[in-house]
């Protein structure tokens, strides 16, 4: 008798996990944690195998971008170079609870099915999760993406009658336009902050201190309207 197939199922949130094991798990669900996690499991017939079901869930994105540490300072390079610098994948701070559940299952099963949001930012988080089970497993698991509008029984069966492979072209939408945001983001506040500091040298100063500066007086106000109209001149030009 063939062995069970290990069909690891990951939602978009703990929520949606806990509707497609109440839906589709029936009397036979066993309940457990992991790394902080919930996890479901129960035995369902999909794709016309007899699969054994595992359902955890993530918390909306795992991976976050960033520049490396050799950029972090901001006097390390132009602004104009952060068009250009290497970027770096990580997980995020408070997703490496997740990180470690996902890779714990993964080693143990053969099939991965995504049960994320219907959209492009739901497409971009299934690749994460692609990304960090498929290292986990050594690239050996079978892919699949369901395809639901509703936590009925209804659509949850159909999704699970109709999975087709993810589609990447809609993730690379959301990478692109999130290191765009980064890249133009980050280089605009450096060459702002680095270009106008120096016109308005008590904004450097805690505000507790202001007073003692002057900043909180007659003549501190006039200061400050002074360069208030510098900056305005500086912007126009």
């Amino acid at each position: 008798m063939p062995r069970e197939v290990r069909v690891l199922n990951v939602a978009e949130k703990p929520s949606v996990a806990r509707e497609i094991t109440r839906h589709l798990g029936g009397a036979g669900v066993q309940r457990r944690d992991a790394h902080g996690m919930h996890v479901s499991e129960f035995p369902f017939n999909l794709r016309g195998t007899n699969c054994r079901m595992t359902v955890s869930a993530v918390r909306g994105h795992l991976i976050g971008h960033d520049f490396g540490p050799e950029l972090k300072s901001w006097s390390s390079c132009t602004p104009a170079s952060l068009f250009t610098a290497p970027m770096q994948r990580h997980i995020l701070p408070d997703c490496q609870d997740i990180d470690r559940n996902l890779k714990q299952l993964s080693r143990q099963a053969d099939w991965l099915v995504l049960w994320l949001d219907c959209d492009r930012e739901g497409e971009a988080i299934a690749f994460e999760v692609i990304d960090v089970c498929q290292q986990a497993a050594g690239g050996r698991l079978q892919v699949f993406r369901a395809v639901f509008s509703a936590l009925t029984r209804e659509d949850l069966l159909r999704a699970c009658a109709t999975l087709r492979a993810p589609d990447p072209r809609l993730a690379d939408a959301v990478e692109a336009r999130s290191e765009i945001d980064l890249r133009c983001g980050a280089a605009f506040t450096r060459w702002m902050s680095l270009r106008y500091q120096p016109m308005f040298p008590e904004l450097g100063r805690p505000r507790h201190l202001w007073h003692r500066s002057g900043v909180c007086t007659p003549a501190g106000e006039a200061s400050a309207k002074s360069s208030v109209s510098l900056y305005r001149r500086t912007i126009q030009e």
